[in-house]
C-alpha cells in the first residue's frame, strides 16, 4: 500500500525490499504493485472465513491524501488513507482502534494506547485469523508437557496430539528441519509448522532459510502417517518500536527520514515522512482450530512407516495461501521461541532479499508467540 504512494528514491528501496529487485519506471511500478496487490486480494479473497487483514495509513491535516491515492489503495488493498488531527492524541487514538475493531469484526480492541502530537504518517496492520482443522485434535490426548526454550529453560504447555494421522510431512537434509502441513476447513490456507532437528537451533534455521528453500521444502510435502505434537499457541503481539529499525536494516531508510521521503504520489504538499508503525497479531490455536469452536475426533491410521513430530522446542510456522495454479501465498510468518510474551521482529538483509513477488511478503512478520500454558 505504501509503495503506491512513493517516488524516486523512497519507491526504489521499498521495492527492492518487496520485490528483490528495484522498480525504477512508472508502468514497471504500477504493473508490478497491481499484481502483487492482485495476488494478495486472491489470497485474502480465498480465505474469507479465515484471515482478517486491517490496514490503515494515517496523515495529519496539513498532508491532504490525494483521491488517486485513495481510490487506489481501496481497490487493491482493500486499505483506507485518511487524515487526523495528532493534536487531538485522544481523539485520534479513539479513531485509530475503533477502525481496527471495525476492521476485524471487534476481535482486536485496541492496538494503540497513546499516540505523539508530532506524527506526521502511521500505518497501522492488524491481523487476526480464525479457522477450524480439517483433522481435530482429540481433547483427550492433550496433555501437560515441557517445552524447551533456546536458553535452555523447561516452561509448561498443553501439548495437543495425533497419533497415526495422514497429514503432510517433508524432512530437509540442508534446513536440517522437518515441517508438517495442516490443512483448514472451508479455506485455501493452511498452516505449516517447521521444526529444526534435535541437533539444530531455530536461529541457525531462521539464518539458512530462503524463499527459495521454503518454498523446495513446501512442494516436497506428500501425505504420510505421522505422531503429531504441537503446543497450544496463544499470541497477542502488538509490534512498534520495533519495526523501523528493521525495515532500514533491509535497506528501506528514505520513508522514514522528513528531509528525504518522497510520498508525491500520496500527497501534493511535500515533507511528509512516516513517523511510526504499528503491527498487531491475535493468533490462537486449539484442538479445534485456530480460535476454537465445536469440534470433532479424527481416526488413526497405521502404516510401517511412520514419522514423529514433536514441536517441543523453538519452532516457525507459516500461514499460507494455495492458489489453483500452486502459487503459494506466504501469509504470516510467526517464531515461537517461548511461552512468555516477548515480541521479536528478525529481519535480515540475506533473508530478505530472497523474497519473491509470488510469494506475498507484504504480510511476512516473524514475532514471537506464546505457547498457551
Amino acid at each position: 500500500m505504501t509503495l503506491m504512494g512513493t517516488r524516486a528514491t523512497s519507491a526504489l528501496e521499498l521495492s527492492e525490499c518487496l520485490f528483490a529487485k528495484p522498480i525504477k519506471s512508472d508502468p514497471e511500478f504500477e504493473s508490478t504493485a497491481q499484481r502483487f496487490a492482485k495476488q494478495l486480494r486472491e489470497a485474502m479473497d480465498g480465505n474469507q472465513n479465515g484471515l482478517k487483514c486491517a490496514n490503515f495509513l494515517y496523515t495529519r491535516q496539513e498532508f491532504p491524501i490525494s483521491d488517486q491515492f485513495r481510490q487506489i489503495v481501496d481497490k487493491y488493498f482493500e486499505a483506507t488513507a485518511r487524515e487526523l488531527d495528532f493534536r487531538d492524541a485522544r481523539q485520534s487514538v479513539d479513531t485509530i482502534n475503533a477502525d481496527i475493531r471495525s476492521a476485524t469484526n471487534d476481535k482486536i480492541d485496541t492496538i494503540v494506547d497513546q499516540i505523539s502530537g508530532d506524527i506526521h504518517a502511521i500505518l497501522v496492520n492488524a491481523i487476526h485469523f480464525k479457522a477450524l482443522w480439517k483433522s481435530k485434535f482429540p481433547k483427550d490426548m492433550t496433555i501437560a508437557d515441557q517445552f524447551a526454550t533456546s536458553a535452555g529453560q523447561e516452561i509448561p504447555v498443553q501439548m495437543m496430539a495425533q497419533l497415526g494421522s495422514r497429514i503432510g510431512f517433508a524432512m530437509s537434509r540442508h534446513l536440517r528441519a522437518s515441517a508438517v502441513e495442516l490443512a483448514y476447513e472451508d479455506t485455501n490456507a493452511s498452516l505449516i509448522v517447521l521444526l529444526p532437528d534435535e541437533d539444530n537451533s531455530v536461529a541457525e534455521l531462521v539464518r539458512n532459510l530462503t524463499v527459495q528453500s521454503l518454498q523446495e521444502l513446501i512442494h516436497s510435502i506428500r501425505t504420510r502417517i505421522v505422531d503429531l505434537y504441537l503446543p497450544k499457541v496463544n499470541l497477542q503481539t502488538t509490534l512498534s518500536d520495533e519495526l523501523i529499525p528493521a525495515l532500514k536494516g533491509l535497506g528501506v531508510r528514505d520513508v522514514f527520514d522528513d528531509k528525504k521521503a518522497d510520498f508525491s504520489g500520496l500527497t501534493p504538499k511535500p515533507g511528509l515522512y512516516i513517523s511510526d508503525i504499528i503491527h498487531k497479531a491475535v493468533i490462537e490455536w486449539s484442538e479445534e482450530g485456530t480460535e476454537g469452536a465445536a469440534g470433532t475426533g479424527i481416526s488413526a491410521a497405521t502404516n510401517s512407516i511412520r514419522f514423529t513430530f514433536k514441536a517441543n522446542r523453538p519452532f516457525l510456522y507459516f500461514l499460507v495461501n494455495k492458489s489453483a495454479d500452486n502459487l503459494i501465498a506466504i501469509l504470516v510468518t510467526i517464531l515461537v521461541r517461548t511461552p512468555r510474551h516477548t515480541p521479536l521482529l528478525l529481519a535480515s538483509t540475506r533473508h530478505s532479499r530472497h523474497y519473491k513477488p509470488n510469494l506475498l511478503p507484504h504480510y511476512s512478520h516473524i514475532i514471537a508467540a506464546n505457547t498457551a500454558q
